[in-house]
């Protein structure tokens, strides 16, 4: 039987037992007309012989012929009724379309295939999971978006994301949020970590900052940041050890529990020279919120303000203790944070400031004015002034916006107070003497809080040169102050109190008039390192104490202070380093006659008698080779300080003619002044827990913090 009967026959008994329930109405409004479709070969009847297909109220769908004009309804489920009107009443055409599909099917198939298919390589085909394409936008994702820039987890999950990748790469297939938690990000740590060990294992000394930071859940961390000096090219490194979740009270003997654990991890015990904390916890406020008087009213709230803090700060123990106390030997080679030291003066200082405060309050009323109010910025704006906004966690960025006041010509600033209705903010000339007077007095201290903060040079050199500079500064502004100099007084006894070790080893010692109470950074400030560490640097030598205002006698003594402190400590390195290496070589001379046969082995080597050969000859021999090193080591210091070069790193630069000093330098230089590295890495562990991302688990924001702070090794 034909294909066309067949279908006949099957429509017909399908519509016999439609026949009770028939859905199909056959209104006629034409001639039929014929079919003018001769381009058109769709793939269904519907869509090859009907047109205005619409829907009813009842459920019912239809749709007009083509060809004879006439409306066919049916079921919505169904396009049965179509077929059966076109075979019946245009089977010619119908017959006709089906060839013309078949046709067109067939030319499909025999279509000459494309280059990608020759090749069997398809344009949707996905790369392989170790495809170089694919790994290296794999890379990409993990490395620049998700730890360099911070870029929440889920974005690999977004659409947007993505359609942008496929944009990128159609043939690229992202990375799913579990794999990039659960394989991508831990691989990446693993990697890290293994060359921070490799870098602990090459670098002959260390030192290491430690604080305790809360995130936006008041969940506790431990980070503890590593400092050398690169053995290959001399550089500064620094690496984050380690950044975990801190359980239990932040007490010293937790905290040294935690470091121990750590230096053991990366097998540095023996390495540490110095450990660089912050000061006693209930200090650590002070910290927080330095605000210089008459900036209160700057940092309050205003009511379209947001509500929450956007910089997460660090923990505000309740204990008085000293969180930070490391026992043992960890006690012996910790100093304090330079600049939380200094912090601490200026904020005695900053007591002192009565006379200053109506001025001060002027200046910050202004500073926020330039910052709420349109008008006054577009004024400021026009004259190309710009007022910088003070930060109430940096008490220097509020002195930094006190001098750019300053910087704005007082009659000017006054018009355009004037222009915008606050007159009442006027700088009189009192409050121009005052505000210079101020600024003037903490000039020096904001430098030193900001030089000592640099990454990746020596910082602890900058110590003792600033301090010194200090001490005179004040004293010479106490002489100069018609208004300040109560603060003056105030600041110089402070530094007596906090930094009074260093200050009586360079002979500057307190006025019997002066009431010092010892503070406890005190004695720690008697360190060696504070004077051997200028002199090691170019820039400083003996320099900083020649050209001070200290008298003669004490430059003299000071100076020969500092270079026989410099000489003992590169004769105790030598030592030190002379006796690991005869371990060393009796080890390897032990390792290589071992494998020799048993009979020459109990052979004993011949050796020559001699009267007291136990002792006189070996005595007078290591005195002899001692006293040469110690020559050798006078001979070079000589010679550095009068080189002429005042490059920071000449002692770097010139190692091989200053080999025992360059020793030296590479275990004095590698310690920071400040806790400041430490700081960043929380700075960083904040940027991540933003308040839309606090739902971070901890060993996430570990990872991810351990991961950016050392993205050097990624």
């Amino acid at each position: 039987m034909s294909s066309e009967t067949n279908n006949q026959s099957l429509l017909a008994e399908q519509d016999d037992s439609s026949n009770d329930s028939s859905s199909l109405i056959v209104v006629d409004h034409h001639d039929t007309l014929p079919m003018d479709n001769t381009e058109k070969v769709a793939n269904s009847v519907l869509e090859q012989f009907f047109d205005e297909i619409k829907m009813h109220d009842d459920g019912t769908k239809s749709a007009k012929c083509l060809i004879c004009r006439t409306i066919v309804k049916q079921s919505t489920t169904s396009t049965y009724n179509y077929g059966r009107h076109v075979h019946r009443k245009h089977s010619k055409e119908m017959n006709e379309w089906k060839l013309r599909l078949e046709n067109k099917k067939s030319n499909n198939t025999k279509k000459q295939p494309t280059i990608e298919k020759s090749f069997g390589q398809s344009i949707s085909q996905k790369y392989g999971s170790h495809n170089h394409r694919q790994l290296e936008l794999n890379q990409m994702i993990v490395h620049d978006l998700i730890i360099d820039l911070g870029l929440p987890l889920s974005i690999v999950d977004h659409p947007a994301f993505i359609r942008a990748m496929n944009t990128i790469d159609p043939r690229f297939t992202v990375l799913s949020r579990r794999t990039l938690c659960r394989e991508a990000l831990p691989s990446a740590l693993e990697k890290v970590i293994v060359k921070v060990k490799q870098a602990c294992n090459d670098a002959k000394f260390v030192a290491l900052t430690l604080d305790v930071w809360s995130d936006r859940r008041m969940r506790t961390f431990i980070a503890i940041t590593m400092h050398t000096i690169a053995k290959n090219d001399d550089s500064f490194q620094n690496y984050l050890l380690t950044f975990q979740p801190l359980s239990g009270s932040h007490t010293g003997e937790n905290l040294r529990r935690q470091l121990e654990d750590a230096m053991a991890t990366f097998i540095i015990e023996d390495k540490v020279v110095r450990i660089v904390t912050d000061n006693a916890s209930n200090n650590l406020k002070a910290f927080d919120e330095l605000v210089i008087p008459g900036f209160e009213v700057y940092f309050e709230p205003e009511d379209d303000d947001d509500e929450y803090d956007e910089e997460t700060e660090k923990v505000k123990f309740e204990e008085k203790g000293d969180q930070t106390d490391l026992s043992g030997q960890e006690e012996r080679i910790r100093i304090p944070c330079f600049s939380h030291t200094l912090q601490l003066t200026v904020a005695d200082g900053l007591k002192e400031c009565g006379n200053a405060t109506s001025a001060l309050t002027k200046v910050a009323v202004i500073a926020k004015l330039s910052h709420k109010s349109t008008t006054f910025a577009e004024h400021l704006q026009r004259q190309n002034i710009s007022i910088p906004l003070p930060v109430k966690t940096r008490w220097n960025s509020q002195h930094h916006t006190i001098c750019k006041v300053l910087e704005i010509s007082h009659i000017l600033l006054n018009d355009l107070l004037r222009n915008v209705g606050r007159i009442d903010l006027g700088l009189t000339a009192r409050d121009i003497a005052i505000l210079k007077e101020f600024a003037s007095i903490f000039a020096l201290f904001a430098e030193a809080t900001t030089r000592t903060q640099i990454e990746n040079s020596a910082s602890i050199s900058l110590v003792a040169p600033s301090i010194l500079s200090i001490y005179f500064d004040l004293e010479q502004e106490v002489r100069n102050c018609k208004y300040l100099e109560s603060l003056c007084q105030t600041l110089l006894i402070s530094l007596h109190e906090r930094f009074g070790g260093l200050l009586e080893r360079c002979g500057t010692f307190s006025d019997n008039s002066m009431k010092i109470k010892k503070r406890s950074t005190s004695d720690l400030y008697k360190d060696d390192f504070y004077l051997i560490a200028p002199f090691l640097d170019g820039r400083f030598k003996l320099k900083w104490v020649l050209g001070s205002c200290l008298s003669e006698s004490t430059k003299t003594r000071t100076s020969n202070l500092i270079k026989t402190l410099v000489l003992k400590a590169a004769l105790q390195l030598y030592d030190a380093t002379s006796h690991q290496a005869q371990s060393i070589s009796e080890s390897s001379t032990i390792n290589i006659y071992t494998s020799n046969d048993d009979t020459l082995n109990n052979i004993p080597n011949f050796k020559r008698k001699r009267l007291f050969s136990g002792y006189e000859e070996q005595k007078t021999s290591m005195n002899m080779k001692r006293s040469c090193v110690s020559e050798s080591i006078e001979n070079e210091i000589s010679m550095f300080e009068k080189d002429n070069c005042k490059d920071a790193r000449l002692i770097f630069i010139k190692k091989n003619f200053y080999p025992h000093l360059y020793l030296l330098a590479t275990r004095v230089l590698c310690v920071p002044a400040t806790s400041a590295p430490v700081e960043r890495v929380f700075s960083s562990s904040g940027i991540f827990m933003r308040p839309h991302r606090s739902r971070l688990s901890k060993n996430m924001l570990s990872t991810l913090t351990l991961l950016k702070c050392n993205r050097q090794l990624l």
